[in-house]
């Protein structure tokens, strides 16, 4: 192991000697070993100058005496604190003795904060979020996991694909493979250096030599790596930005001519349309069959065209608008449609249309009133009454009742055979409809109404009125209890089971130990127990003995669920055992619901003796 970390430290002073060189040789300076060439400050002065663009000033330049190079590094040291970087257990004088494992963690401190730190990504920290960007990057990669900086990227594919994925012309990655470590990271650091500037801060001897590379100098390499691409998600985020724009003019040219050609299919629709009913029903007034043709005919256009086109034109107003709202978030104009097919336009152009539809149906009604206006009235005089009946019974179901929810069920029982009674109006209301529909009556001035409209509305005040006495009847047998006669019964055979001579009636032991049995109250039979003795003298009522009625109201009072404060306080004495205050570990065991435990201990006042809540005040 001390062999690998001996390794691990002059791959680390390699590639941080290449990194440091990479940033001098902006001013024409290079060092062969961060261990030497740092020790005077001058040249870790210029790389803190060249990556954190500053001045630090003036600097011993020939440094000769110790002292002047201790304070040349104590410039640089200074520097490094005021951009907010702690450099632990690291000094002047490690530095200028060429501390090699002081002079490492300095280095790596300055990658981290000058190189690496911007490169956070999702709020994660430096480190997670370059290997976040790694994933990212290389997630669709055969044979690529980064999960670290070590054995993810000893066998050199996590490289490749790095530059794959941002100039997929430089590498053929489907050709690689695994196996072949070598080729793979001799390749990536070549291409990495020719065709992208970017030095080989590695080398593939010491990835390939180790078990696992050195971290921080994948780390230094990873992240020279993202500098250079970093240009490129830019392009590629300014891809995505105009195409996206470019989608979204072209979804609303499409829009465009969508609503075009769909607008002017309606208006020529409209055009003939209006044509067609702006002129007089060819029927002669007295020719019943060509009445009642024409009134087929129009019922018909009325049924699957004139619907489908009313859709057409709610469509067309939604259409139109959602091109204004797509243009406006583009910040283009709004869009004129050609003269004619505007919403404004189509909407008057239907308008009219309507009217003339109302004018064409009405002169075939007059035409046909004076053979029909006995059966209107004859339908009138059947319908119109029922209708107003019903109206009643609506009313009815729309008041409050007065009286119990007994007296208010009498009322509804009485009126749902009332409304039930009216069946045979209805079948009298459906036959002068058929009378109608014989002699195509379409029309009927005399009446709203349809038998349709009336049955529908006649079923559903029945239904109604069933719904409101099945509730009724479920509230009337919750107040009265619908487990009521099952739970006697079962009092009344706990009664009998402890009745041992069959008397009618249990002494006090037999009283206390039938509670006791069913768990109801933890009983002390030694006579001392005055809770007890309580209870007994209570339900007895002083009698000496507890006989089944008695016994059979007290379990119903018992096991009855009530708001009663009164009852809620014993079942919280019950719960806390006897104790005038109730703990968590009460209300545990008693198997009352998390949730409900904190809306307790938020509701109930903390005990003064502190283990507990005071559930007595909080009944008060």
């Amino acid at each position: 192991m001390s062999d690998v970390k001996a390794k691990w430290e002059q791959m680390q002073i390699k590639t941080f000697t290449k990194w440091c060189s990479m940033h001098l040789s902006k001013r024409g300076e290079s060092i062969s070993d961060i261990t030497t060439d740092l020790r005077d400050g001058i040249k870790l002065i210029q790389l803190l100058e060249i990556i954190g663009e500053a001045n630090l000033g003036k600097y011993n330049k020939t440094p000769k005496m110790r002292v002047q190079q201790i304070e040349n590094v104590n410039k640089a040291l200074a520097f490094i604190k005021e951009r907010g970087v702690s450099l632990v257990s690291i000094g002047s004088e490690d530095i200028v003795d060429g501390n090699v494992k002081l002079t490492l963690g300095m280095i790596w401190t300055i990658i981290l904060r000058f190189a690496i730190s911007e490169l956070s990504e999702e709020g994660l920290s430096a480190k997670q979020g370059l290997l976040v960007w790694c994933q990212k990057k290389t997630k669709d990669y055969k044979g690529v996991k980064v999960q670290d900086f070590q054995e993810s990227f000893k066998d050199g594919l996590a490289f490749c694909a790095l530059i794959h994925k941002h100039r997929p012309d430089l590498i053929d990655f489907d050709s690689l493979r695994k196996e072949n470590a070598r080729e793979n990271l001799d390749l990536a650091f070549d291409v990495a250096e020719k065709e992208l500037g970017i030095p080989k801060l590695l080398d593939t001897e010491d990835i390939v030599s180790l078990p696992r590379p050195d971290e921080r100098s994948v780390m230094t390499y990873v992240a020279a790596m993202y500098k250079v691409f970093s240009a490129y998600d830019i392009f590629e985020r300014a891809g995505q930005r105009v195409g996206k724009y470019i989608n979204l003019m072209k979804s609303v040219e499409d829009m465009i001519h969508d609503y075009e050609e769909r607008a002017k299919a309606m208006k020529e629709w409209i055009d003939a349309s209006d044509a067609r009913f702006s002129r007089d029903p060819e029927c002669a007034e007295d020719d019943y069959q060509a009445i009642r043709a024409t009134m087929a005919a129009y019922k018909e256009y009325r049924k699957k065209e004139r619907s489908g086109k009313m859709a057409e034109q709610n469509d067309l107003a939604a259409l139109l608008s959602s091109i204004q709202v797509k243009l406006r978030s583009l910040g283009r104009p709004f869009y004129q449609p050609p003269a004619g097919l505007t919403t404004p336009e189509l909407d008057a152009a239907m308008e009219q249309l309507t009217a003339h539809e109302q004018t064409y149906r009405a002169t075939v009604s007059a035409r046909l009133r004076a053979l029909r206006d006995r059966l209107r009235h004859e339908f009138a005089d059947a319908a119109n009454p029922f209708a107003a009946k019903l109206v009643t019974y609506q009313e009815l179901l729309g008041k409050d009742l007065e009286g119990d929810f007994a007296e208010q069920k009498g009322i509804y029982e009485a009126k749902r055979q009332e409304l039930a009674d009216e069946a045979p109006a209805l079948e009298k209301i459906q036959a002068a409809e058929q009378a109608c529909d014989d002699c195509a009556i379409e029309e009927n001035e005399y009446s709203d109404h349809t038998y349709e409209d009336l049955n529908a509305t006649f079923q559903q005040l029945l239904r109604t009125m069933d719904k409101k006495i099945a509730f009724l009847t479920s509230q009337i047998n919750e107040a009265n209890g619908d487990e009521s006669a099952g739970k006697r019964a079962e009092f009344e055979q706990s009664f009998e089971a402890f009745d041992k001579d069959h008397d009618g009636i249990l002494t006090r032991l037999d009283f206390l130990s039938c509670l006791a049995s069913l768990g109801l109250v933890q009983v002390d039979f030694s006579g001392k127990d005055t809770e007890a003795e309580r209870l007994f003298e209570k339900v007895s009522e002083g009698t000496g003995s507890v006989n089944k009625e008695q016994y059979v109201r007290f379990m119903q009072e018992m096991t009855e669920d009530t708001f009663d404060p009164e009852q809620i306080a014993e079942a919280l004495k019950s719960i806390a055992d006897g104790k005038d205050w109730v703990s968590e570990t009460d209300m545990q065991r008693a198997g009352i619901e998390p949730e409900l435990i904190e809306f307790i201990k938020s509701s109930l006042p903390m005990h003064s003796n502190g283990q507990g809540y005071d559930y007595s005040s909080w009944c008060q």
